[in-house]
């Protein structure tokens, strides 16, 4: 496959995923604020924006932590290079560039949910938000079925897990790693923990999972370290490194990385005292998501297709 090819797969797969990841963390935490104290609100926004790694780019724009503030930036503002809007033409972009590579339906998917997008007012967006959200989310999840049901299971295939996997297992360390140190106690304890269990697609298979105890320590287990569930960093890191020892030699510099950072998952054991250490943790996991991808760009990628802006610490598409 030519490199070209490969690292416009590689990024429609993440860009998709990204585009859903914000628009689900926008969602959850709409709901969330439905029935919380005004005085929370600024402060579950600042989350959000640090999650993404926009902090100083939103303040270079906006005043205020508000709700329309937060969605316009995350969602359509042009000086946000990871907008899910930009993150959705830029995928479509990419899908359109290597047509002859991904199967037709992939390509209707994708294009639909461009559209959709395009179509979308950004006022009414913002003032009824959870439709648009929906959208987003269904079009992502109904891609991934239709690359399992259409696509053979050759490099393209490959590429993309490799993209998906990497991008969802950095939005679940930033996720948690924001959340690490703010959970609250009391009263308001299992809603936040429900917040950030739905913030990663993970509440109802957490409630299911055998042992899950509706705490801190166990809900954070169950999204760094389990595993059985796909969504979690241990889940997406194992997931990059099958993907990338398919494509590269087990030797090489991509291969090499992801395995040591799995291991690291692998070998911590969280505990009702590793609060700092977790957090350590995640910071070197994005950190190391970020060098993998630099490294998987130059081992796999010789040539500049579709400009972008990944999350801070993020591979970048050049």
């Amino acid at each position: 496959m030519l490199s070209r090819v490969g690292e416009s797969i590689y990024w429609l797969a993440r860009y998709v995923e990204r585009a859903e990841d914000v628009a689900r963390l926008l969602d959850v935490e709409f709901h969330a604020l439905l029935d919380s104290p005004d005085a929370l609100h600024e402060d579950t926004w600042r989350d959000l924006i640090r999650a993404t790694g926009k902090e100083a780019l939103f303040y270079e724009h906006f005043d205020a932590l508000t709700s329309a503030a937060v969605a316009e930036f995350l969602l359509w503002h042009q000086a946000n290079p990871d907008a899910v809007v930009t993150c959705v033409e830029r995928a479509r972009e990419n899908a359109r560039s290597v047509r002859e590579q991904i199967s037709s339906e992939m390509w209707e998917r994708i294009n639909r949910l461009y559209l959709a997008v395009r179509a979308a007012d950004p006022q009414a967006t913002i003032a009824v938000p959870h439709t648009f959200f929906v959208t987003l989310r269904d079009a992502s999840h109904a891609l991934q079925g239709t690359v399992e049901a259409t696509l053979t299971r050759g490099e393209a295939y490959r590429f993309l897990r490799l993209g998906a996997s990497l991008e969802r297992a950095d939005m679940t360390a930033r996720v948690v790693c924001v959340n690490a140190g703010h959970v609250e106690l009391g009263a308001d304890t299992e809603p936040r923990l429900g917040a950030l269990l739905r913030s990663c697609g993970a509440f109802e298979a957490f409630r299911r999972h055998p042992g899950a105890r509706f705490e801190h320590d166990s809900v954070t287990a169950f999204l760094v370290l389990e595993e059985s569930f796909p969504r979690s960093v241990r889940s997406c890191v194992l997931a990059a490194r099958d993907a990338v020892t398919t494509i590269a030699e087990r030797g090489d510099p991509p291969t090499r990385m992801l395995t040591r950072l799995l291991a690291e998952l692998e070998l911590f054991e969280l505990s009702p005292h590793s609060g700092t250490a977790l957090r350590e943790l995640l910071e070197r996991v994005v950190a190391g998501i970020a060098a993998a991808g630099d490294e998987i760009a130059h081992a796999f990628f010789t040539t500049h297709t579709i400009v972008s802006a990944p999350m801070a610490q993020a591979a970048q598409q050049q």
